[in-house]
C-alpha cells in the first residue's frame, strides 16, 4: 500500500520520509505530490528535458501534478530540472530540494 501523506502544496510535509537520497519509495499526498518507481509520465517537461529524463532511465520521481520535478537516474544520481513551473509547484520544487539536501543534484 502506498503511504499517504497529509500535506497540501508541500506545507507541513512529512513525505520527506519517502524521499530518501538512498531508498526513495512511492507516496502520494492530499495535494498534488506524489513519488513514484519506474516513472515515465513526463507532463510539462520541455522536449530537452524530455530527451534527458528518457535517457536517465529513472527509478524513481518526485511529480508536482503530472510533471516530474526530480529524479532518481538508474545510475543513483539525482536531477532537478530549474525550471518553474505555478506557484504551487515551485514550492513542492522547495520542499522536494530541502528533502535531497546534502545530495549532489544536478539542476538541468
Amino acid at each position: 500500500m502506498t503511504p499517504r501523506y497529509n500535506t497540501k502544496h508541500g506545507r507541513g510535509t512529512r513525505f520527506d520520509e519517502a524521499v530518501s537520497a538512498t531508498n526513495p519509495h512511492p507516496f502520494v499526498t492530499n495535494g498534488a505530490v506524489s513519488g513514484r518507481e519506474n516513472p515515465y509520465e513526463v507532463g510539462q517537461l520541455d522536449a530537452e528535458r524530455i530527451v534527458r529524463f528518457r535517457a536517465d532511465r529513472p527509478t524513481f520521481a518526485v511529480y508536482s501534478y503530472a510533471t516530474p520535478i526530480a529524479w532518481r537516474a538508474s545510475d543513483g544520481s539525482w536531477v532537478m530540472p530549474n525550471e518553474r513551473y505555478s506557484s504551487s509547484t515551485s514550492c513542492h520544487q522547495s520542499v522536494t530540494r530541502s528533502m535531497l539536501r546534502g545530495v549532489t543534484v544536478e539542476s538541468i
